[in-house]
């Protein structure tokens, strides 16, 4: 009995250093693994493409990477370039706007006051407005932040081009691994299942985001809101981090929208045409684009969503989630761990009459 449960505190111990030190190397190696990771997901998503190129062309492999790879991030790098040159015109008429925001902000104070909202007295426009000045230099420290990962996208590019250059590398790993023609034959299928969800996934988000982007433009160009193309790129860029980034990009534009028309009204207008846009997307444009295979259950996408930004920030909310699907995948093909993945996973649908409940409450007794 002593034995089974040192051993079981034994491996209890060992299993907790082992979380400890992968939270350590996530958060001190970001570095490095943030622009690894979105090179070995970009990897993922275009190896097949670039593979069919390869056989139907006779040019060098290492052409077809370089040209692939060079048209993809100038796609890429024009979008992030139009997206910061944007938010330094929008900011430099910050000062109208921190202006504007102080007043609405005092107004609200004073109706909530009417209402029987205690307000301090010293909550007058010159306060919101140091306030809003105060804050105002989160968004340009993100905004010239965009400029300074310069270094990081050209890691991305290096990393992408390693990475499918020697995709083989895993092949002869296999072989010299596994010479038992099932075990070799269980590992093909564990890569190309984590190749068929990662492509999926990837290119599924991104279509996502491009509908949503093309969609929410001509919203904004219906309402007449300034900058209506630049809203619109956002807007299908925050659709990429699930669960918090529509509604993050419905706050942020009804209340530029409430500002800029001084209208509370046109801001709640314009916030439900973008969750009828958001409702859409998710029951209509998600499932005809990602199907089902992306089998994580809604608290375990927002969990790793959460989780993602507290390590790697806006890249972890959006990084983590395919993650967490090749690391359910992992744990489905192991017998030693196959039932953690059920933490993981949609909880099967069973008949009512079926249902075996694990906490059974006592019924109370009929006097």
């Amino acid at each position: 009995m002593d034995n089974t449960h040192n051993s079981t505190l034994h491996r209890l111990t060992l299993r907790t250093i082992l979380l400890i030190v992968i939270c350590f190397i996530l958060i001190y190696t970001k570095s490095v693994l943030i622009p690894f990771t979105w090179a070995l997901m970009i990897s993922l998503a275009s190896m097949k493409f670039v593979s069919r190129i390869k056989e139907h062309t006779r040019i060098p492999y290492s052409l077809i990477i370089i040209l692939y790879l060079f048209v993809l991030f100038l796609i890429i790098g024009a979008i992030f370039i139009f997206f910061t040159i944007e938010l330094r015109v929008l900011l430099a008429d910050s000062g109208m706007m921190q202006d504007k925001l102080s007043l609405l902000m005092n107004e609200l104070s004073v109706q909530l006051k009417g209402i029987g909202f205690s307000i301090p007295d010293h909550f007058d426009p010159e306060y919101f407005k140091g306030l809003i000045k105060e804050n105002n230099g989160i968004i340009v420290n993100m905004a010239s932040g965009i400029g300074t990962n310069l270094w990081d996208f050209l890691l991305v590019i290096f990393y992408t081009f390693f990475l499918l250059y020697y995709k083989d590398i895993i092949i002869h790993f296999a072989e010299k691994k596994y010479k038992n023609a099932e075990d070799y034959e269980r590992f093909k299928n564990l890569i190309l299942q984590i190749l068929d969800i990662t492509q999926q996934y990837i290119v599924g988000m991104f279509l996502l985001g491009l509908i949503i982007a093309v969609m929410s433009y001509f919203l904004f160009i219906a309402f007449g809101i300034k900058a209506a193309l630049f809203f619109a790129i956002f807007f299908g860029i925050m659709s990429l981090i699930p669960v918090i980034g529509v509604p993050m990009g419905m706050i942020f534009i009804g209340l530029f929208a409430l500002i800029t028309k001084d209208s509370v009204s046109y801001a709640i207008y314009i916030s439900i045409a973008l969750f009828i846009l958001n409702f859409l997307q998710d029951n209509i444009f998600r499932p005809m684009l990602m199907g089902s295979k992306l089998s994580v259950n809604a608290f375990a996408v927002f969990f790793f969503v959460i989780l993602g930004g507290f390590f790697w920030g806006v890249s972890g909310m959006i990084l983590f989630i395919p993650l967490a699907s090749i690391l359910k995948i992992i744990l489905d093909r192991s017998e030693m761990s196959s039932h953690y993945s059920v933490f993981l996973s949609e909880p099967p649908k069973i008949e009512r009459s079926k249902q075996k409940h694990f906490i059974q409450f006592p019924k109370k007794a009929k006097k």
